[in-house]
């Protein structure tokens, strides 16, 4: 199920999930506050990647666990080939779907995938709840 959050619900939890705490912290919290110092730039925060603040799996499950129309293909055309990305999945196939979907990580070389499943570079707990 899902909620106006726009989080997931599993289990009895609503969220957040991993993928909201690392959208929230990094992307809500600290890049909104250290980008108004022009001193600051991205990469003081994540070194040379780009973070991809997606909700993967939240995407997934109101999709009918699909991206939604037309996802993958504008995520692989604004890519750049040249640019290492960083993002954080939930999901326990990472953010390949099973390959239904035509994301494949041999394909995206450049994502450094940390997700919750172990399936992408770095394994992360899987947890349910906050701790």
């Amino acid at each position: 199920g899902n909620d106006p959050s726009g989080w997931h619900t599993y289990g009895g939890y609503e969220g957040p999930w991993i993928e909201n705490v690392w959208i929230q912290h990094f992307r809500e919290d600290l890049w909104t506050h250290y980008r108004q110092d022009p001193a600051v730039k991205l990469r003081s925060l994540f070194g040379p990647y780009v973070p991809l603040f997606i909700p993967w799996l939240d995407l997934m499950m109101r999709s009918d666990w699909k991206y939604p129309p037309g996802f993958v293909a504008i995520l692989k055309k604004h890519l750049r080939p040249d640019v290492p990305y960083i993002t954080v999945s939930q999901n326990d196939e990472g953010i390949v779907l099973k390959c239904q979907e035509g994301l494949l990580m041999h394909e995206l070389p450049n994502i450094l995938v940390l997700s919750s499943g172990g399936y992408g570079h770095v394994a992360i707990p899987l947890l349910k709840a906050q701790q």
